[in-house]
């Protein structure tokens, strides 16, 4: 993981190798945790991201496992790594940026739509990250983080922006969550 210098808000924070001997980002999903049966999954993008979580979720209830993606093209190997885990449910909670949104409806086409798996989605603020969030508000984020709520408008404009049309609606097992 290297940390981006330039500083253009267009540019990721941090950037991932692409594929190293130690690292094929297509099928790793990075946790600083283990994965707890029936605890909640936090999907997020990167694995500073998955560290806060996890720094402030031994005190949560449920339990969580954060995982980290290294970006935000799943694959379906990740998809299969996530759903293995068998948690009592699963929330995305990428960064707050158009890559982020991006990268969460491929996550929901994923799980939801191709894996038929119910997920929340986490709407960070605009240019924050779950580390951000974390640093904010301690473990309160965590609490804000896995509180369903219905689909939002927002995240079915995203879809249907970053999709063709008619291929995923809101109607899928989805909730949105405002942050």
């Amino acid at each position: 993981i290297g940390r981006a210098t330039i500083h253009d808000p267009r540019t990721p924070k941090y950037r991932t190798p692409t594929r190293t001997s130690c690292q094929h980002p297509c099928e790793a999903l990075y946790s600083p945790t283990d994965a707890t049966t029936g605890s909640v999954a936090i999907m997020v993008e990167g694995p500073l991201d998955a560290l806060a979580i996890a720094s402030v979720a031994a005190t949560a209830r449920p339990k969580l496992t954060a995982y980290a993606t290294g970006g935000t093209q799943p694959t379906q190997g990740q998809a299969n790594r996530l759903l293995a885990g068998h948690h009592d449910h699963i929330v995305f909670a990428l960064d707050g940026d158009s890559a982020g949104h991006e990268g969460t409806v491929r996550w929901v086409d994923l799980v939801c739509r191709h894996a038929r798996q119910p997920a929340l989605v986490a709407d960070l603020p605009a240019g924050s990250d779950p580390a951000d969030l974390v640093s904010e508000l301690g473990v309160a984020a965590l609490d804000r983080l896995t509180t369903g709520r219905p689909p939002t408008a927002q995240l079915a404009e995203i879809a249907s922006r970053a999709r063709p049309r008619g291929t995923w609606t809101p109607r899928q097992p989805v909730a949105g969550i405002a942050i």
